[in-house]
């Protein structure tokens, strides 16, 4: 039936919890000397590798086949990040990278709430682009072992041909060049201005390709003179953009950007790329919710992880909250494996009344809410005192956000607030990655 040299046989995600309780599998581990769960797997896979060689072909599967040891001729797709195809090349095993930070189409392409619903995550293409797939822990002679890497679009969300283009391209593209370019003459610049031309030739044509991909890109930062303000991009060459912050519609408005907009109070912002006086993009919007912390000093123990954490710390303070689905973003931040301590510095001693948290929440994503949480607060930033504990998780969830509000009867005089979270620990037995730590995602700590 398969006439290529490779058969993949899987090997992701397989719980091993059951096989504690297995009598069958545990007589099989004592019958074969095997110390634990994951050698078992190793067993089997080596196993059926023996077999498939018989046949004249070779393995290929996911990275979790590196568990208790890796089958002889086996190849290994990295997805779970690149460590697991660095553990396999530098074993000498051909690697596929595909790890979901980059190379996982059926995540959001656009923050556009307009957006069609997707697993979750977030992947722009300039972050497709940006990939090497060439780890720099390699050798040259392990790097040989890197045959390059693929895209995938899983179709749990994806009913039609129609929706596949969508989610495929242009990201496709990039993931093409950045396979074929050696990274010394990558240039995304470059290939903007080529896929523009390119994509022109399909606006006639049934290729089905996100439109986003000129959409409005914002960022909220820290201004000279200005607690936060909104800058505004997109990749479309030589573009006008036209905004309004009363929740107009831009194609109403005669304001244009050339710089960063100020967030000094609540507004509703929309924004749009215009050729002359043509929408040639989704309508960006965006709410900005003014509070007390915006602005302020934070500082995070640890750091969230490096691939949820592209926002930094300012993005828990920025007066915006997270897209409900897409945790990938700029908003979001994400912990795997360590509990959270949070200190925010404001400017003087203020009088607080609430604090309003915000946690995802997406089991099927291994994501889960916090065990317990502790609110300290101190005038000094050397004494603190209790002011809020909370050791039973909540019930009911709110979709896939969930705001978590902290209220007091009086107000609270402090300068600092240090908030401690304790992470859920592993998933239990039954769910989507059991047996594995769960992550903690948090967004938007607002003080009122």
């Amino acid at each position: 039936l398969f006439p290529g040299e490779y058969i993949h046989i899987g090997g992701d995600e397989c719980p091993k919890t059951r096989w504690k309780s297995c009598s069958h599998c545990q007589s099989v581990m004592i019958r074969e000397g095997l110390r634990d769960e994951h050698e078992l797997q190793s067993w089997f896979i080596r196993r059926i590798e023996r077999f498939v060689n018989s046949k004249g072909r070779k393995i290929i599967g996911w990275d979790e086949i590196l568990e208790g040891g890796l089958a002889p001729n086996a190849a290994v797709m990295s997805w779970r990040g690149v460590s697991g195809g660095v553990a396999a090349a530098k074993q000498g095993h051909p690697v596929v990278m595909t790890p979901t930070s980059h190379c996982y189409f059926d995540y959001y392409q656009s923050k556009n709430p307009g957006e069609p619903l997707a697993i979750g995550g977030y992947l722009p293409l300039e972050k497709v682009y940006a990939y090497e797939p060439v780890p720099e822990e390699l050798s040259e002679q392990e790097s040989r072992f890197i045959l390059g890497a693929q895209g995938n679009v899983w179709t749990e969300y994806m009913p039609t041909s129609h929706k596949v283009e969508y989610m495929a391209f242009p990201r496709a593209f990039a993931l093409a060049e950045l396979t074929w370019t050696p990274a010394a003459q990558k240039n995304y610049a470059s290939f903007l201005q080529r896929l523009h031309v390119h994509l022109t030739r399909y606006q006639d044509k049934p290729l089905n390709y996100a439109q986003s991909v000129y959409e409005i890109r914002p960022s909220v930062s820290r201004e000279e003179g200005q607690a936060a303000a909104l800058r505004l991009s997109t990749l479309r060459p030589a573009s006008l953009i036209r905004f309004t912050t009363d929740g107009r519609d831009p194609g109403t408005s005669d304001e244009t950007y050339d710089r960063p907009i100020p967030l000094q109070t609540d507004m509703t912002i929309k924004a749009a790329v215009f050729d002359r006086h043509k929408t040639v993009s989704p309508i960006f919007s965006m709410d900005y919710r003014h509070h007390l912390g915006v602005g302020a000093k934070i500082s995070l123990r640890p750091e969230p992880s490096k691939q949820y954490n592209l926002g930094g710390a300012d993005a828990l303070i920025n007066g915006v909250i997270g897209h409900p689905r897409q945790f990938d973003d700029h908003e979001w931040l994400g912990w795997s494996g360590k509990d959270v301590e949070i200190i925010i510095a404001l400017d003087s001693i203020r009088a607080l009344s609430q604090m309003d948290l915000h946690f995802h929440y997406s089991p099927g994503q291994w994501i889960y809410l916090p065990r317990s949480l502790e609110l300290s607060v101190s005038v000094d930033g050397q004494k603190y005192r209790t002011v809020y504990t909370n050791r039973k998780l909540p019930t009911e969830t709110a979709g896939r956000v969930l705001a978590w509000p902290l209220t007091w009867k009086k107000k609270i005089a402090a300068q600092f607030i240090r908030l401690k979270v304790q992470r859920y620990g592993l998933i239990p037995p039954g769910e989507p990655g059991e047996g594995n730590e769960a992550w903690l995602f948090m967004d938007e700590i607002q003080l009122r």
